[in-house]
């Protein structure tokens, strides 16, 4: 069947079954019957005879896209659409193949002017089948709670089981990914960097050369187009320089081999036992203080987003308050527990764990302004420290005599 046919069979469907909603049926017919699908759809459109809007966009949409290309042979198909069994699973994806389609109901309910490319596939998939199309055609009529609840599934019944509806649709979403396709995240996540310090200038006492590891990462960071996988960067950064002004300190007493490989031993049992704390104090130590740059307020969601997620302080109570970015005397241990915190719910994927991902916005939206933020100050900072001579990460050497 050509793609002119099936819009053919979807239009006279629309005509015949859903008059009611749609001025000057005969004459549509008429046109239909006397000069083709192809006029027919044009004085459709053109003539804003449809009243519901989710039938006059399919109208627009096969207006737009006909062609007397070959279209699939989709007849032995079953269409289901089914609620989802687990809201916070959905996912914004579609995946169509010959055998199978997964779409999630509200794209055929969006305001928009037409269907995409995507959307019409299924569309036609599904349609293909007069019972399909018949089902379909009064459910896009009915706008059925904008399909927000609910997802299609277009499946052979040869290969697989309307009554695994909801296993379908995961398994649409691991085809999805499978084809090397991505999940949209939230605009909100945007992340685009721009210069980090205005007032960054040379200073010939600095010794440049010994921060190249710092370059390269700045160099990703800047090229980071999510504030996710910026703040990642930003913490890979933080937790380098804690962890340099620790080998500085280190290079500089050695003297004698034994005490070198002792103390480096020593070091790694540090972070390791209590990564949280180390970094806390290290950060405290080789970075500017954080009093007075956080401009963002510490809104009761973001309190209460804490205190969910967070560890507690021993009185059970969340550390981020805006009573301690306030106070020049916490701020830095505050702002260095949410930064390691952060990092370890992007990170981590434990199931005991609650994990930041791209997906699930909504439930740590509160934080986004604090990090973006972080994401200025630090990197404003961060090139201080760089050209402050005095700073803790400068090695005194850069060989070490073992022998």
């Amino acid at each position: 069947m050509i793609r002119a046919d099936l819009y053919k069979s979807i239009f006279e469907a629309i005509l015949s079954n859903h008059a009611d909603v749609i001025d000057q049926v005969d004459e549509l017919k008429s046109e239909l019957a006397l000069n083709g699908i192809y006029n027919a759809l044009l004085i459709a459109e053109n003539d804003n005879g449809i009243k519901t809007s989710n039938l006059k966009k399919l109208v627009s949409s096969m207006h737009s896209r006909i062609n007397d290309e070959e279209v699939g042979d989709y007849s032995r198909l079953h269409m289901s659409i089914k609620n989802y069994e687990k809201a916070s699973n959905k996912r914004d994806f579609i995946w169509h193949s010959m055998d199978f389609s997964v779409i999630n109901c509200e794209q055929f309910f969006q305001s928009r002017s037409d269907y995409g490319e995507k959307v019409m596939l299924v569309i036609e998939q599904i349609c293909y089948a007069e019972n399909n199309r018949t089902n379909f055609l009064s459910y896009l009529k009915s706008n059925h709670d904008s399909g927000l609840n609910e997802y299609c599934v277009t499946y052979n019944p040869a290969i697989f089981q309307p009554t695994e509806g909801w296993k379908l649709y995961l398994h649409g979403l691991s085809l999805y990914l499978n084809n090397g396709d991505n999940l949209p995240f939230n605009s909100a996540l945007t992340y685009q960097q721009t210069a980090h310090n205005q007032a960054f200038s040379y200073n010939s006492a600095v010794q440049y050369n010994q921060y190249i590891d710092i370059y390269d990462v700045i160099s990703e960071w800047n090229s980071c187009s999510d504030v996710l996988t910026a703040f990642l960067k930003m913490y890979q950064i933080l937790e380098y320089l804690v962890y340099r002004k620790e080998l500085v300190a280190i290079v500089q007493g050695a003297n004698i081999k034994q005490s070198f490989v002792r103390q480096v031993k020593w070091l790694d049992r540090k972070f390791t036992n209590n990564e949280r704390e180390t970094f806390k104090k290290g950060l405290s130590e080789v970075f500017p203080s954080f009093a007075g740059k956080i401009n963002v307020p510490i809104t009761q969601d973001v309190e209460s987003f804490c205190t969910k997620y967070y560890p507690l302080t021993n009185a059970g109570l969340t550390y981020l308050t805006q009573a301690t970015i306030d106070d020049p005397q916490q701020v830095n241990a505050t702002i260095s527990k949410f930064i390691y915190d952060t990092r370890c719910a992007i990170v981590h994927n434990k199931e005991s764990e609650f994990h930041i991902t791209a997906i699930n916005y909504s439930e740590y939206a509160a934080i986004i302004p604090l990090m973006k933020n972080l994401l200025s100050v630090v990197g404003e900072n961060l090139f201080d420290v760089i050209n402050d001579t005095n700073n803790k990460i400068v090695f005194s050497t850069p060989t070490l005599n073992l022998y």
